[in-house]
C-alpha cells in the first residue's frame, strides 16, 4: 500500500508531466485570442510550482521508486527537454527532468517486483540521455548514492550489477562535466556532487572490489569492473581503489577474468593498479601470473579472427604490460624470459604495425623496454629479439607512419585506451612514440648486418630517420641523440652492400627468362635438319637423325644412310680433316676413334 509521502510524490509528478505536455484553459484562450506567446504566462508558473512541489516530495521521500508508467514519462520529457532550446519553459522542462531523473534512478534498487535488468537499462537511458545534468543532480540527492552502494554489496547478483553499472555510469558522467567537455550543470550542484562522490568513494571502491570477486563467474561482472576501471583512473580516487582491491584481493580475479575474451577490460585495472601503491606492490607480488596472463593476452588478440568486442580491449592489454615494464629493468627482464619463447614477438610487432588497433603508442614503450633488456642480457639475447618476425619491420613502418601521416589519421595509432587527450597531451604522445621507436630500432639494429637489411626498402623510414636526426632534442625517451643517425648510417649501409646483390639477382632473373627462348630456337633448328645421305628431315614421321659421333657435324637417319656416306660419298675426307683440326685428342673415347661413324 502506497504511503503518502509516495502518493504525494506521484500526484506531483503527474501535475508536472501534465503541465510539460499542455497548457491552462486561461493561456489557451489568451492565444486563441492572438495575443503573443510571451504573455501566455500562467502555465509556465504553474509548471514552476509544480516543479517546486515535485522537488520537495523527492527530499520527502529520497527512497521512494517511481511506477514504471511514470518512468518511461519522465523518460520521454527529459530527451524533450534535452532537445529544446533556452526559453523559459525549455529550461524549467530541463530543471524538472533532471530533478526527477534522480527518481528513475531508483527504480529497481527498492521495487523488488521489477525486473532489475530492465531497471537497469532504465537507469542507463536516463544517464546517457540526460548527461551530466542529471549525474550531478543524481549525486546531490540525498542518500542515493549509499543506496545504491548498499544495494550493489547485497545479495541479488542481478540487482547488484545493476546497481554496480549505474555507480559507473554516474560516475563517467560526472567525470566529464568536470573535464567541461559536455557541458556544466546548474551552479552550485557540481560542487556538491563532487563532495558527496568523494565522501562516498571509499564505500563506492570496496562495493566495485569485492564485485568482482563476488560477480566473476555471473554475467554481471563487467558492471564491477567498470567501476573499478573508473575509480582506478583518475589520481583522487585511485588510492582508495587500490587499497580496496588489495583488501577484496581483486587482483586474482582480474587475472582469471582476463583469459575471457569478453573480459579484457579487466586489464585496464592492472595497468591502473600498476601506477600507486599498494597496486603495483601486488601485482609485483604475483609477477609470474600477472605476466604468463598478459603474454597470453597479447597473443589471443592479435590472432586473426579473435572475439574481443573492441580493440580498447586490446589497448588495455597493451597499456597493462607498458605500465609494469617500463622504467623497471627487473620487470622487463622477467616479461622477456616469457616473451621470447612464448611467441609474444610476433604478437607485439602485430600490434604496433596495425594502426586500427590504435595500440602503436603502448606497444613502442614495450619493445623499447624489451630491446634495452635484451640488449642488456647479452648479444645472444638481442640477436634473437632482433630475428622475431616482423617486429623491426613493424617498428620501421609504424616509424614511417606516424612521422609522415596527418594527425587526425596518428590519432587512431597513438591514442591511449580509454582517455581522451588534450591537444598538447597528443602531441607529447606522438613524440614519445618516435622516441620510443627510434630507440627500438638502434638497439635492435645493433645486433648485426642482417637487423639492418631486414629494413631496406621500408617506405618513407630514410626520411623518417632523417627528420628525426634532424632534431634529436624534439623527441622524449631518447637518451642518445645519435641514436636516430645511427640507425641511418645502418640502413644506408645495408642497402649499398644489397646493390650489387640485386643487379646480379637481375641478371639471374634474366637469364631463365631467355632460356625458353634459346630452347625453341633449338627445337625449331632440329626439325629442320636433314640426313648427309637420303635428305629426310627430322620433321617426317618416323625419323630419327643422329649425329656422327667422329665429328658431330652431320646427321644420318640410319646406320645404311651412314655407312653409304662414308664409303661412297665425300664424309670419309670431312670427318678426318675435322679430328684433324682439333688440338685436344679424345683418346679415352675409343668409339669416337673408329673409321666408321657409329650411329
Amino acid at each position: 500500500m502506497a504511503t503518502a509521502a509516495q502518493a504525494r510524490l506521484e500526484i506531483a509528478l503527474r501535475r508536472v508531466l501534465d503541465l510539460d505536455c499542455g497548457e491552462l484553459p486561461a493561456d489557451r484562450a489568451v492565444r486563441r485570442a492572438g495575443a503573443p506567446a510571451t504573455q501566455t504566462n500562467a502555465t509556465l508558473d504553474a509548471l514552476k510550482a509544480a516543479i517546486d512541489e515535485l522537488q520537495a516530495a523527492s527530499r520527502a521521500a529520497p527512497d521512494t521508486p517511481l511506477p514504471p508508467q511514470l518512468l518511461s514519462a519522465l523518460q520521454r520529457a527529459l530527451a524533450e527537454g534535452c532537445r529544446r532550446g533556452g526559453d523559459r519553459r525549455a529550461r524549467l522542462r530541463r530543471c524538472f527532468a533532471a530533478a526527477m531523473a534522480v527518481r528513475g534512478l531508483l527504480e529497481g534498487f527498492k521495487d523488488h517486483q521489477a525486473c532489475a535488468n530492465q531497471a537497469g537499462h532504465r537507469r542507463q537511458q536516463l544517464l546517457s540521455t540526460g548527461g551530466p545534468r542529471v549525474a550531478a543532480r543524481a549525486a546531490c540527492e540525498p542518500g542515493l548514492l549509499l543506496v545504491a552502494v548498499r544495494v550493489a554489496g547485497g545479495a541479488e547478483h542481478a540487482k547488484a550489477g545493476a546497481a554496480l553499472g549505474f555507480l559507473a555510469a554516474l560516475l563517467q558522467e560526472l567525470g566529464r562535466a568536470e573535464a567541461g567537455r559536455t557541458g556544466p550543470a546548474e551552479i552550485g550542484e557540481s560542487e556538491l556532487a563532487l563532495a558527496n562522490v568523494a565522501a562516498a568513494t571509499p564505500a563506492i571502491a570496496d562495493a566495485a572490489a569485492r564485485g568482482v570477486v563476488r560477480l566473476e563467474l555471473t554475467e554481471y561482472v563487467g558492471s564491477a569492473v567498470s567501476l573499478l576501471g573508473i575509480l582506478l583512473r583518475p589520481a583522487g580516487t585511485r588510492p582508495a581503489a587500490a587499497r580496496a582491491a588489495r583488501d577484496a584481493r581483486a587482483v586474482p580475479a582480474l587475472l582469471r577474468l582476463m583469459s575471457r575474451p569478453d573480459s579484457l577490460e579487466s586489464a585496464s585495472c592492472i595497468a591502473f593498479l600498476s601506477r600507486v601503491e599498494p597496486g603495483r606492490a601486488e601485482l609485483m607480488n604475483l609477477r609470474p601470473a600477472v605476466f604468463a596472463t598478459l603474454a597470453a593476452a597479447l597473443r589471443r588478440t592479435a590472432a586473426a579472427g579473435a572475439g574481443d568486442r573492441a580493440p580498447s580491449n586490446a589497448a588495455c592489454v597493451v597499456r597493462a604490460v607498458a605500465e609494469l615494464i617500463r622504467g623497471d629493468e627487473a620487470a622487463a627482464a622477467a616479461f622477456l624470459d616469457i616473451a621470447l619463447p612464448g611467441g609474444v614477438l610476433p604478437a607485439l610487432a602485430h600490434h604496433i604495425y596495425n594502426p586500427d588497433s590504435g595500440m602503436c603508442h603502448g606497444a613502442a614503450e614495450v619493445a623499447a623496454a624489451l630491446a634495452e633488456a635484451a640488449d642488456a642480457s647479452g648479444p645472444e639475447r638481442l640477436a634473437a629479439v632482433a630475428a622475431a618476425p616482423g617486429l623491426l619491420t613493424a617498428a620501421a613502418t609504424a616509424l614511417a607512419r606516424v612521422l609522415t601521416s596527418s594527425p587526425s589519421a596518428s590519432c587512431g595509432v597513438c591514442l591511449q585506451a580509454h582517455e581522451e587527450l588534450s591537444p598538447s597531451e597528443f602531441d607529447e604522445t606522438v613524440t614519445s612514440t618516435v622516441g620510443d621507436l627510434v630507440v627500438c630500432l638502434y638497439r635492435l639494429t645493433a645486433a648485426g648486418a642482417a637487423a639492418a637489411a631486414s629494413l631496406v626498402g621500408v617506405e618513407g623510414l630514410e626520411a623518417a630517420l632523417a627528420a628525426v636526426a634532424a632534431n634529436p632534442a624534439a623527441w622524449p625517451r631518447m637518451d642518445d641523440t645519435a641514436a636516430a643517425p645511427r640507425v641511418l648510417l645502418r640502413l644506408r649501409a645495408a642497402a649499398a652492400a644489397q646493390a650489387p646483390a640485386t643487379e646480379a639477382a637481375a641478371e639471374a632473373a634474366a637469364e631463365p627468362a631467355a632460356e625458353p627462348a634459346a630452347g625453341e630456337a633449338r627445337g625449331e633448328a632440329l626439325l629442320a635438319a636433314e640426313c648427309a645421305a637420303c635428305r629426310r628431315t627430322q620433321a617426317e614421321e618416323g625419323v630419327r637423325l643422329r649425329l656422327c659421333r667422329g665429328c658431330r657435324a652431320v646427321r644420318y637417319c640410319s646406320e645404311a644412310c651412314a655407312r653409304k656416306d662414308w664409303v661412297e660419298g665425300s664424309h670419309k675426307q670431312a670427318c678426318k680433316a675435322v679430328k684433324g683440326a682439333e688440338k685436344a685428342p679424345v683418346a679415352a673415347d675409343n668409339t669416337s676413334l673408329s673409321r666408321r661413324p657409329v650411329v
